[in-house]
């Protein structure tokens, strides 16, 4: 008997994203759909540094939000390349519980 070979979908940053922020429709379908099929997922390593990178504006955000800081002021900073949003040990620590 020949073993059937389990399906592998790759999936990008957008979908991530879709399914654990805003847990859109379609990608809560998609995803319950490669659960119950048994499907294995996979992601690039890019997709790894994009999702660290919006994690990282995610928590600048909020913490410049904490100091009362304008949120127009706060999104130029995000969108600055230039701009220098090295976490605090604290930030890893609020991740990782």
């Amino acid at each position: 008997m020949q073993r059937k070979k389990s399906k592998i979908l790759y999936i990008d940053t957008n979908v991530i994203l879709d399914f654990v922020a805003d847990k859109d429709n379609y990608t809560v379908v998609l995803m319950e759909s490669v659960k119950t099929r048994s499907w294995k997922l996979r992601i690039s390593t890019f997709a790894m540094i994009e999702l660290a990178e919006y994690r990282k504006n995610e928590i600048f955000l909020w913490d410049k939000l904490s100091q009362n800081k304008s949120l127009n002021n706060i999104i130029k900073r995000i969108k600055n390349p230039r701009e220098n949003k090295k976490l605090k040990k604290y930030h890893f620590e609020q991740v990782s519980s």
